[in-house]
């Protein structure tokens, strides 16, 4: 990786190619440990998702924790870089991963997490 700031001994952020290598090597692991599944979903150019195996998806609770555990204790300035909202009503998980205002259960299949970081191409 370089730099890239024009300035000697001062790091920059990695350019978009060196996170993208990142992020595939990193989908690549959690794939052969068996916590994702690739799945072809569009051929010429070949495309893939990736998706939870039930490995995945008994760690969802765990890494729900912990990202809300970081949120309260080390909050982001500008709010949380990563919110988990339930599809059907809105709302975020409480410390017991369920939604106060509809009483559901939350999990991987029926929430959706949001970035509000934003990565240039």
């Amino acid at each position: 990786m370089s730099t890239g700031s024009g300035e000697p001994g001062r790091p920059s952020l990695a350019s978009p190619s060196d996170h993208d290598r990142l992020a595939l090597c990193s989908l690549r692991r959690l794939e052969e440990h068996g916590v994702l599944e690739r799945r072809l979903y569009q051929e010429r150019p070949d495309r893939y998702e990736y998706v939870l195996t039930d490995k995945g998806l008994d760690l969802w609770p765990g890494l729900n924790h912990l990202l809300q555990w970081g949120d309260r204790y080390y909050p982001a300035p500008g709010g949380p870089p990563v919110t988990v909202t339930h599809d059907a009503c809105g709302g975020q998980p409480d410390r017991h991963q369920t939604r106060d205002r509809c009483g559901a259960a939350l999990g991987p299949q029926n929430t959706t997490g949001f970035s509000r970081v934003r990565r240039d191409s």
